[in-house]
């Protein structure tokens, strides 16, 4: 039997139980940052194995909460085959819960399960009032009639159910195709010396193996793996779902940042125009110009940029599909369909998602004519 990979997300608001539910499933505590562990909260992207059976490898990304740190939370979720959104018993449901819950929605992510942490920190009154208060937010939502799971993280109450639940979940869920050609989106990079630059990224297509000839775009530089790693274990190979640590020959450390990534594929290049379908989030309340600056979150790359519509000078909140083209101030490389996070520049706003329909497009009058044909 071919041994299945899969990545497991968590999502929710600042300060919910992400990070102990996380250790609870798995005895890792993934706030490895100085600062993470004086503040007390996520900055940045934690991961943590969960099961690593001969059939069967499922690992955890933990995202952080809180509002400035958005971007670190897309970058992990990206690469994910389910997730669970965390929601604390003792607040409910809160701003992040609603905007992390919209990310999933746009990034295509609909393998959900609801966990309500903290249940031995409230009486039975206020968590019935909880219960009640997130049925009618999943109301209307994808998230309408999912089941909620109740845990405490300090006491392991509902975590082996929890644990079971996620085995049974996984049964359901196609594995990522490790056939065709790499894609490995980059979310940390580092120098070890005696080795060299190393990167850190979740596999999402394909495989890759030690003393393979890859290309890190958008920079288009060649490399060649020296080594690879799954959570601190040397293997010669690596499959989409699974997380993978690759230390490469003639890259420099400055050549590779977050937002890179590694293919195999020489064929191809980075773009800095794309047409875009645009699903408009409920969250957007504030009507955008033409032309106006905008964020674009996918894979785990962050790029700025301009939107221009096709049939409007302005794009307001009551819309729901439109169609547009995105001039980027730095190239990106993107696939057809590939699924991505629009926010606006400032004031900092989610706008929507939805996925690439062209990744190499050409000007706006160039396509406005072709898409009237």
């Amino acid at each position: 039997m071919n041994k299945q990979h899969y990545t497991i997300g968590l999502a929710g608001h600042i300060d919910h139980g992400k990070t102990e539910l996380v250790k609870a499933l798995t005895n890792v505590d993934t706030d490895r940052l100085k600062e993470e562990k004086e503040r007390k909260i996520s900055i940045e992207l934690g991961y943590a194995p969960l099961i690593n059976e001969d059939n069967l490898n499922v690992s955890i990304i933990d995202v952080p909460g809180h509002e400035k740190f958005i971007r670190q939370m897309i970058s992990g979720v990206s690469s994910i085959d389910l997730s669970l959104l965390v929601i604390a018993a003792n607040e409910g449901v809160m701003p992040q819960t609603l905007e992390h819950m919209e990310i999933l929605n746009h990034l295509g992510l609909h393998d959900v399960m609801i966990v309500l942490t903290k249940i031995d920190q409230v009486d039975e009154e206020l968590l019935t009032m909880v219960r009640e208060d997130l049925n009618d937010t999943l109301t209307g939502t994808f998230l309408e009639g999912q089941s909620c799971f109740e845990v405490d993280s300090v006491s392991k109450k509902g975590i082996s159910q929890l644990n079971e639940a996620i085995l049974n979940k996984l049964k359901s869920l196609n594995s990522r195709p490790t056939e065709g050609h790499l894609v490995l989106p980059v979310d940390q990079s580092f120098h070890l010396h005696g080795i060299g630059t190393i990167i850190r990224g979740t596999v999402t297509q394909g495989s890759l193996r030690v003393g393979e000839k890859i290309y890190l775009l958008p920079n288009g530089s060649k490399a060649q793996v020296k080594g690879l790693h799954h959570f601190n274990q040397p293997v010669n190979e690596v499959f989409a779902g699974q997380r993978a640590a690759v230390a490469l020959n003639n890259v420099d450390l400055a050549d590779v940042n977050r937002g890179a990534v590694l293919t195999n594929y020489a064929n191809t290049t980075a773009s800095s125009r794309i047409d875009i379908e645009l699903n408009v989030s409920f969250l957007f309340n504030s009507s955008i110009k033409q032309r106006a600056p905008i964020k674009l979150h996918t894979g785990t790359s962050e790029i700025y940029g301009k939107v221009i519509f096709f049939d409007r000078n302005r794009l307001e909140p009551d819309e729901d599909v439109i169609y547009a083209q995105l001039v980027l101030d730095q190239p990106i490389y993107v696939l057809k369909d590939q699924r991505f996070i629009l926010r606006r520049a400032t004031p900092v706003e989610l706008i929507g998602g939805g996925k690439v329909i062209e990744p190499f497009a050409n000007n706006i009058h160039t396509t406005k004519r072709l898409l009237s044909c």
